[in-house]
C-alpha cells in the first residue's frame, strides 16, 4: 500500500506523447572505439537521458519540443561535450583528457593534483546512486574508501576521524556541514543541495596541498558553471519534504537559481512508526540563492544559504529518560571570483558563516554561537608540461558555548550535579603554499608541494606532499602518494581545540575501460592527536562492471587494521563490503539496489555496578575488554519512473526502502537503572520513502 502512489502513476501511460527517439554512438576519438557507460542527457533537464551500451550506442526518447535543447555527453577520463540536438549526428567523439598534453585550454581553475585524485562524482551519479539519497556527501559513503561506521553524513575516509575530513565548497572550507546534528556532531544529511552541484572530487588520502587545514581525506564540491538556455521550475513533494526551486536565465552571461524547502516529520513518521519511534518530531526550513555570471575572462559564483531547524528525540540512559531538544539557525555565503590569464587563472575565494544553536536535556541547557571567515587567493600557471599553483589562505573560526554539563557521565537526572561553564575558542590558520607537477611523458606525471603556516598564534609547522602517476597502458595506471599534513580543529557542539598531524603513504593501482573499472589500494597512516598517537594501515578493492547500457553493478571490500581506536573512534574492520546495482528498462523505469555488510562496532561493556550514596544513583564499572557488536547488514531498493508530458513538463515518481529485511543492526546497549540488564538499541529499521519531482 505504501507504494500505491508509484504503482498508480505507472499506469498513467497516456501522458507519454509527443516524443522523438534519439539514437547515436559515443566513441573514443583516439581509437574510434565505442564507450560503454557514457552519460547522455539534456542540458536543461538532466533527468531526460540514458547511458551508452556495449558498443557505445544509446537510444532514448525526448519530447519533440526538446529539439531546441542540447545534449551533454560525459565519461570519466574524457572531456565533456555539449551538442545541440538540432545539430546532432549519429557519432559523437570524446577527447581523452590524458592525451591532450599538447593542447592547454584553460576553461576554469582545475585541481592542481587532478592526475592523483581517487574519484570524481558528477550530478547524475549522485541522483542515480541509491545509497546517496540524492545527497552529494552521502554519495561518498558508497565509495570503498569510506569507513563511516554509522548512518550519518559525517564522513570518515580510510579509518580517519570525521573531524579530519575536509569539505570545500567552491574552494571555501565548510565546517559543520550536516543537518540535524546531534550533541556529538553526527547528522543525517548534508546542507548541500545537489541541484546546484556540478561535481565533487574525493581524495581518500593525501589531500592536495592547495587546500589547507586538512589532514586525511578531502571532498571538494563545485557548483554549475553553465548559463541556462531557458527558465525552469521544480516542485519536490515527498514524505519529508516540500520544496520549490526556480532556475532563471537573467541574460546571455548570467543565471540565477533559488530554492526553498520545508521538512516536517508527521508524514514520514506516520509511514514509519516503528523505525522512527525514537524521534518525537523535527522541522526544517531553508532558502538558498546561487548566482553565476561570466564576462569574457572574468567569472563570479555567489551562493548564500539560510537554514532553520529543530528536532526532539527520546534520550535514554540508566539515570535519565527524557527528551533531547535542539534548535539551530545558520547562514553562510561563498564567493568565488576567477580571472583567466593566457596560461592560467587567478582566483579570489571568500566565505562567511554564522550559526546559533540551543540544545538541552535534563538540567543541561546550552547555547552555542559559531562564526567562520575565510579568504584565499590562488594563482595557477598551466604550461604544456608544467603546472604550478601557489597562494595564500586565512581560515578563521570562533565559537562560544554557554551552559551546563553533567559532572558525572552516569548521573544525568535533574537532581544530579551539573557544572556551569562558558568557553570561548578561536582558531586562526594563515598559510602559504606552492605545488607543482611535471608531465615527463604521457606515462609519467610527478608532483610535489609544501605548505607553511604563518606563526601568529601557534608553533611553526610545515606540510609537504609528493605524488607519482605511472601509466602502464591507456587503461592501467599506478598512483603513489606520500605526505605530512596539519590541522587545527574545534570539537563540534562542545568546547575544546584539537591539533592533528598525519603522515601518510598510499599506493593505488587503477584499471579503467569502457566496460570495467577496477582498483586495488593499500595505505599507511601515522596520526598524532595532541599528545596521543596512532598507527594503522588498510587495504581496499573495488570493481565495477557494465553488463549492458541498462545494467551495471559494482562491489568493494575494505580492510582496516587499527588496533587503538580510542582516538579516532574507528575500530579494526576485518570486512567492509558494499555493492550497488542498477537496471533501466522500458526507457523510463530505473531500478536500483544497494547492500552494505560490515563488521560490527566495538562497544564498552558494564561488568558490574555499585550504589553511589552521595549521588543516589548506581555507578557502572566497565570491563577492561570491549565487545564486538553483531555484524551490520542493510539492503536498500529503489524504483523510479519518468513521465514526459511535454518539453517543459515532466514528472519523476520514486519510491525506496532502506534496510528492507529489517535487520537488527545494533548501535549500542541501553542498561536499566542498576545495570543488571540491558537491551539493544538499533540503527535504522526498515524505512520506506516515496514522492515525486515535478519539472515545468
Amino acid at each position: 500500500m505504501r507504494l500505491a502512489l508509484i504503482i498508480l502513476l505507472s499506469t498513467i501511460s497516456s501522458v507519454l506523447f509527443g516524443q522523438k527517439q534519439l539514437t547515436g554512438v559515443v566513441k573514443d576519438k583516439s581509437n574510434d572505439e565505442g564507450l560503454i557507460g557514457a552519460n547522455v542527457y539534456l542540458l536543461n533537464n538532466w533527468r531526460v537521458g540514458t547511458s551508452t551500451g556495449l558498443n557505445g550506442e544509446f537510444t532514448f526518447e525526448i519530447p519533440k519540443e526538446s529539439l531546441k535543447d542540447s545534449l551533454v555527453i560525459s565519461f570519466i577520463g574524457f572531456s565533456e561535450k555539449i551538442v545541440p540536438v538540432a545539430k546532432f549526428s549519429r557519432d559523437i567523439f570524446l577527447d581523452p583528457i590524458n592525451n591532450k598534453l599538447q593542447e592547454v585550454v584553460v576553461k576554469a581553475s582545475p585541481l592542481i593534483a587532478e592526475e592523483f585524485k581517487y574519484q570524481k562524482i558528477n550530478k547524475i551519479e549522485i541522483y542515480t546512486n541509491p545509497a546517496a539519497k540524492a545527497d552529494p556527501i552521502l554519495a561518498v559513503n558508497s565509495m570503498p574508501s569510506s569507513t563511516t561506521a554509522d548512518e550519518s553524513a559525517n564522513i570518515s575516509l580510510r579509518g580517519a576521524s570525521p573531524i579530519e575530513t575536509g569539505i570545500f565548497f567552491n574552494d571555501v572550507p565548510i565546517y559543520d556541514a550536516v543537518r540535524f546534528s546531534q550533541l556529538n556532531g553526527i547528522g543525517t544529511f548534508s546542507i548541500f543541495n545537489t541541484s546546484i552541484v556540478k561535481n565533487l572530487s574525493v581524495f581518500a588520502g593525501n589531500p592536495p596541498l592547495e587546500y589547507g587545514n586538512v589532514t586525511s581525506g578531502l571532498i571538494s564540491l563545485n557548483t554549475d558553471d553553465r548559463i541556462l538556455e531557458k527558465n525552469q521550475n521544480t516542485l519536490n513533494v515527498s514524505l519529508a519534504n516540500f520544496g520549490y526551486s526556480r532556475s532563471q536565465r537573467i541574460s546571455d552571461n548570467t543565471s540565477l537559481m533559488f530554492f526553498t524547502n520545508y521538512q516536517p516529520s508527521e508524514l514520514i513518521k506516520g509511514f514509519n512508526q516503528e523505525s522512527l519511534e525514537a524521534i518525537k518530531d523535527f522541522n526544517l526550513g531553508d532558502l538558498g540563492v546561487y548566482l553565476y555570471t561570466k564576462q569574457d575572462k572574468l567569472s563570479w559564483k555567489l551562493f548564500n544559504y539560510s537554514i532553520v531547524e529543530s528536532y526532539d528525540y527520546k534520550f535514554r540512559s540508566p539515570s535519565y529518560n527524557g527528551l533531547f531538544s535542539q534548535s539551530k539557525k545558520r547562514n553562510f555565503s561563498v564567493s568565488k571570483l576567477e580571472y583567466q590569464l593566457k596560461h592560467g587563472t587567478i582566483s579570489l575565494n571568500n566565505g562567511l558563516s554564522f550559526s546559533k544553536m540551543n540544545f538541552n536535556y535534563s538540567a543541561s541547557d546550552n547555547e552555542l554561537h559559531k562564526s567562520d571567515w575565510f579568504a584565499g587567493v590562488n594563482y595557477q600557471l598551466m604550461k604544456e608540461k608544467f603546472h604550478l599553483k601557489t597562494g595564500f589562505s586565512s581560515d578563521n573560526r570562533s565559537q562560544r558555548i554557554d551552559g551546563s554539563y553533567p559532572e558525572f557521565g552516569f548521573a544525568l537526572d535533574v537532581n544530579h550535579p551539573f557544572i556551569d561553564y562558558s568557553v570561548d575558542e578561536d582558531i586562526n590558520v594563515n598559510e602559504v603554499f606552492m605545488y607543482a607537477k611535471y608531465f615527463f611523458s604521457e606515462k609519467i606525471v610527478m608532483g610535489a608541494g609544501v605548505r607553511k603556516n604563518l606563526r601568529f598564534n601557534r608553533d611553526s609547522y610545515w606540510s609537504s606532499q609528493g605524488n607519482l602517476q605511472y601509466k602502464f597502458t591507456d587503461k592501467l595506471k599506478w598512483i603513489i602518494g606520500v605526505g605530512k599534513y596539519n590541522k587545527d580543529a574545534l570539537s563540534e557542539n562542545s568546547s575544546g581545540r584539537i591539533s592533528i598531524s598525519s603522515e601518510q603513504l598510499s599506493s593505488d593501482l587503477i584499471f579503467e575501460s569502457p566496460k570495467s573499472n577496477i582498483s586495488a589500494s593499500i595505505f599507511h597512516k601515522s596520526n598524532e592527536y595532541g599528545d596521543e598517537s596512532i598507527n594503522f594501515w588498510g587495504a581496499e578493492f573495488y570493481a565495477l562492471r557494465r553488463i549492458t547500457d541498462k545494467i551495471q553493478f559494482d562491489i568493494s571490500y575494505t580492510y582496516l587494521n587499527q588496533p587503538n581506536n580510542s582516538i579516532s573512534g574507528i575500530p579494526n574492520i576485518g570486512y567492509f563490503i558494499r555493492g550497488n546495482g542498477s537496471w533501466k528498462f522500458n526507457n523510463s523505469w530505473t531500478f536500483t539496489s544497494s547492500v552494505l555488510y560490515r563488521e560490527g562496532n566495538v562497544n564498552s561493556v558494564v561488568q558490574n555496578s555499585f550504589f553511589n550514596q552521595d549521588l543516589n544513583v548506581f555507578q557502572p564499572l566497565y570491563a577492561e575488554e570491549s565487545e564486538r557488536l553483531t555484524d551490520y547488514f542493510s539492503l536498500g531498493l529503489a524504483i523510479s519512473r519518468i513521465f514526459f508530458v511535454s518539453e517543459d513538463f515532466n514528472i519523476i515518481a520514486f519510491a525506496s526502502a532502506n534496510n528492507l529485511t529489517d535487520h537488527d543492526n545494533v548501535r549500542t546497549h541501553i542498561y536499566n537503572q542498576d545495570y543488571t540488564s540491558r537491551k539493544e538499541e538499533y540503527f535504522s529499521r526498515r524505512t520506506v520513502y516515496f514522492g515525486a519531482v515535478i519539472n515545468f
